[in-house]
Order: structure tokens, then sequence, then C-alpha cells
């Protein structure tokens, strides 16, 4: 009963090994196919976050900008507007020229 299935001569055990080395070598280029893959995508993600980052950073230094420009206007205002007082003050000091007039009299 010898079954065909039982290599009788030395090729048939070698054809074996040939046939696994085949399919470790498919395997292995797979396992490098999927790391190169997820290494991609880490790439990738890095760049998102480093994109995301800055994009953040520009974003505060526009508020920044935009704060110091409201503080700004609003101490020109704020300068404007006290002029404006103390000038109608130095209006209802300083007599006009009839009321010298009045108190030469």
């Amino acid at each position: 009963m010898s079954g065909g299935s039982v290599p009788v001569s030395g090729k048939g055990s070698e054809s074996g090994v040939k046939r696994g080395k085949k399919e470790m070598d498919a395997v292995g280029e797979m396992v490098s196919s999927i790391r190169m893959l997820g290494e991609g995508f880490v790439k990738m993600e890095q760049m998102k976050m480093e994109m995301a980052k800055e994009m953040e950073q520009m974003r505060m230094e526009m508020e920044m900008k935009r704060t110091e420009m409201i503080l700004e206007s609003q101490q020109k205002i704020v300068e404007a507007f006290a002029q404006g007082i103390c000038e109608n003050k130095k209006l209802k000091r300083m007599p006009s020229p009839e009321q010298k007039m009045v108190e030469k009299e």
C-alpha cells in the first residue's frame, strides 16, 4: 500500500521546502507591505497633527492681534473723550471777551 501522497524520492521533499520558502517569502512580503502601509498612515497622521498645531498657533496669534487692536482703539476713544472733557471745562472756566468787559466796568 504505497500512498501517492508520500514522496518516495528525495525530490518530493525538496519541492516541499521550496514551496514552504515561497510561502514564507509571500508572507514576508505581505508583512512588509502592511508595515509600510502602517508607517505611511502614522506619517500622515503626524503631518495632520503638525498642521493642526500650526493652525491653532496662527489662530491664537490672530486673536492676540485682534485683541490688541481693540484695546488700542478703546484707548484712543478714552483719550479723545478725556481730551474733550478737559477742553470743555477750560471753555467754561475761561471768560468770554464780553464777560471780561463787564468785569472791568
